[in-house]
């Protein structure tokens, strides 16, 4: 029998051939036999590995990924591989069972395809727990018919893979950071459901820097606010640097609403603020 190294060389030099380089192959096969185990748990915690795929099993996942999925375009393919090794140990069934399931969801192949290109773990799991995942996601942000959950699952597809629990914790955490209730907190997650995947102490800091800003310029309503909150760090940083920096530099001066600051496209905001790129890469705050 071979060896768990043995595998992971057979697996690399498939790779080797699919990729064309051999060390992007053997980076794959190490990560995806070091954190894709199945069976069940030693003493120690530890699942044994489980054997590699043959070249044969390889082929047909990529060629069925790249043609399938991706449209014939090798460079996404090899890109969501690289992301995630594990798709390469995924049958063709599998993917079909998913791929059904996600059909049923979204209503129509290319939507669910739309959806997979977008986040490639669909195709990874029990594809059964999807339409539970999506109920879940439908009743906690109260939507009123399946289009709605469609369209914001088809634009943040990752939420599938968060269960009611986490989905449900996640929204009771929001709206105790944010100082809202629980009514506030699901408006502002339906108007952006992409907050539910967000660190919370991220999304706190954020609404801190915006309501800290001295002209807000319209009432900071929980739809207003969710739109303000997934915007960049970079660009929420022109409210600290105005409010701070440039004020400071510019008493009296009047500031702009913070909805007309956010809006401004890069290049024109750095042109009539010419310190704001040099004050932004010298704040630590700001990676």
């Amino acid at each position: 029998m071979a060896s768990a190294v043995e595998d992971v060389e057979d697996q690399s030099l498939g790779l080797a051939i699919f990729f064309g380089r051999a060390n992007s192959a053997v980076r794959v096969t190490r990560r995806a036999s070091n954190t894709h185990g199945e069976g069940p748990s030693s003493g120690r915690g530890r699942r044994p590995r489980r054997k590699a795929p043959s070249q044969g099993a390889i082929a047909a996942a990529s060629a069925w990924l790249k043609e399938e999925v991706f449209g014939g375009d090798r460079a996404r393919m090899e890109k969501a591989v690289m992301r995630r090794p594990s798709l390469l140990r995924h049958t063709l069934d599998a993917f079909h069972a998913s791929l059904a399931a996600l059909v049923q969801l979204f209503g129509s192949a290319d939507a669910a395809l739309t959806a997979v290109r977008r986040y490639s773990d669909l195709l990874i799991g029990d594809a059964s727990i999807l339409p539970h995942n999506a109920r879940a996601l439908a009743q906690l942000l109260d939507l009123a018919d399946d289009s709605q959950l469609a369209r914001r699952l088809l634009r943040h597809p990752r939420l599938l893979h968060m269960s009611p629990e986490s989905l449900r914790a996640k929204l009771e955490r929001l709206a105790a950071g944010l100082g809202m209730g629980l009514e506030d907190a699901r408006l502002m997650c339906r108007t952006q459901p992409s907050l539910l995947g967000l660190r919370t102490e991220g999304v706190v800091a954020k609404a801190n820097l915006i309501k800290s800003y001295p002209v807000i310029g319209a009432s900071l309503s929980p739809a207003y606010l969710a739109r303000l909150l997934v915007l960049g760090r970079a660009r929420l940083a022109r409210l600290e640097y105005l409010a701070t920096e440039w004020a400071a530099a510019n008493p009296g001066a009047r500031l702009l609403t913070a909805g007309t600051v956010l809006g401004m496209p890069p290049d024109k905001f750095e042109e009539r603020w010419r310190g704001f790129r040099p004050w932004l890469e010298a704040n630590a705050a700001y990676p």
